[in-house]
């Protein structure tokens, strides 16, 4: 019997040691156990050296069938401290939480443009380094980060975050790739200047207002004029629209959209860049006014290319007086002629021209 026996059970013990490793990792905390992170928000601190880190979470006790009659201001809430650098931070805030950091599902990282760059280098440094940020949160530049990330949401449910869906839905007018992922690649690679939207607060809400720029000076903060103008030379327009007077009357097209073309030639130490731009657009308001169908578009197709070039020509001007490119040409410079001759300034040997067209596309709207 007992030798009959044995051989039974041995099996038996081994299918049961291989049912326990299909149930996944031991180590996993349950989901009522953690703190998600939704947003962190850098400030400068009291003193040098020590920064204002807010870490905002989604309140745990919000559920379906509160969430209609609980305030906006109480969806969320955040903790506030003063420590030297992020993980310092987080081991603090920890220290005053009853449930573990979950850092899987931050959605904001605001950076104040107060900040030294090098501020802002060390703590997505830290955030890419430390293994529990996936690097699909929204980076985003702000006056004050506190405020922002603060902010109480008014058109998302919890635990998502308005801004974030802003900044990912491709809804805006201007798109800027501002995932971390993305923004840490720049950071490493030679010949492009990292940008974000540059966020500020209005009216108890939030108002994208342009691009900031992680030069290695300061933070730069283009104006919306100048992201245009860089918006319409890299190709990150989304149905655009301008403002044109043509013959004493105000053209507005929209739905702008098109193609960029560029090409080097590099002679010695001089580099010759062309820039071909071609965009299309629809008449939104105005064009009745002209009369002649065709005359009127070959009016708008005039005054919209010229708007456009002097846009760029702006944006272009503001990088060469202040040492920039965040349209990341020098970049592909380097990529497509790894022979070229270095400058000794960024855009001392750089000549660039740029040629656009704009055509006028169908009937557009109500005209």
């Amino acid at each position: 019997m007992r030798g009959g026996l044995v051989p039974r059970i041995f099996p038996a013990l081994i299918l049961l040691t291989l049912c326990t490793t299909l149930v996944g990792c031991w180590d996993q905390r349950p989901v009522e156990t953690r703190g998600a992170v939704a947003a962190i928000g850098v400030d400068p601190g009291s003193r040098p050296g020590v920064y204002r880190f807010t870490v905002v979470f989604p309140n745990v006790t919000t559920t379906a069938s509160s969430l209609a009659t609980t305030p906006s201001d109480q969806e969320f809430f955040h903790y506030t401290v003063q420590e030297s650098n992020l993980t310092a931070a987080l081991a603090a805030v920890q220290r005053r939480q009853s449930r573990s950091l979950y850092l899987g599902q931050i959605r904001i990282l605001a950076l104040s443009t107060r900040l030294a760059p090098t501020v802002w280098g060390r703590v997505m440094r830290s955030a890419v380094q430390s293994g529990r940020m996936v690097l699909t949160f929204a980076v985003v530049g702000t006056p004050n980060a506190q405020a922002l990330v603060s902010l109480s949401p008014h058109s998302e449910v919890v635990p998502e975050l308005a801004l974030y869906r802003a900044l990912t839905c491709h809804c805006q007018p201007i798109l800027v790739a501002n995932r971390a992922w993305r923004v840490w690649a720049e950071m490493e690679t030679p010949g492009v200047t990292p940008d974000v939207s540059h966020v500020g607060l209005q009216d108890a809400g939030f108002v994208i207002r342009g691009i900031d720029l992680m030069t290695p000076r300061a933070i730069m903060s283009w104006s919306l004029p100048q992201t245009w103008g860089w918006a319409y030379f890299t190709g990150h327009v989304n149905e655009g629209s301008l403002t044109v007077a043509v013959a004493g009357h105000l053209i507005t097209v929209g739905r702008i959209r098109g193609r960029i073309q560029q090409s080097f030639t590099v002679v010695g130490h001089q580099i010759q860049m062309h820039n071909q731009l071609t965009y299309t657009g629809q008449l939104v308001s105005g064009g009745d006014a002209l009369g002649n169908p065709l005359e009127t578009d070959q009016r708008v197709d005039q005054a919209v290319a010229v708007r456009l070039l002097a846009l760029c020509q702006q944006a272009l001007a503001t990088a060469e007086a202040s040492a920039v490119d965040p349209f990341g040409w020098h970049r592909d410079l380097q990529w497509t002629h790894t022979d070229a001759g270095v400058c000794g300034d960024m855009w001392s040997c750089w000549r660039v021209t740029t040629a656009v067209h704009f055509r006028v596309r169908n009937e557009g709207i109500l005209r």
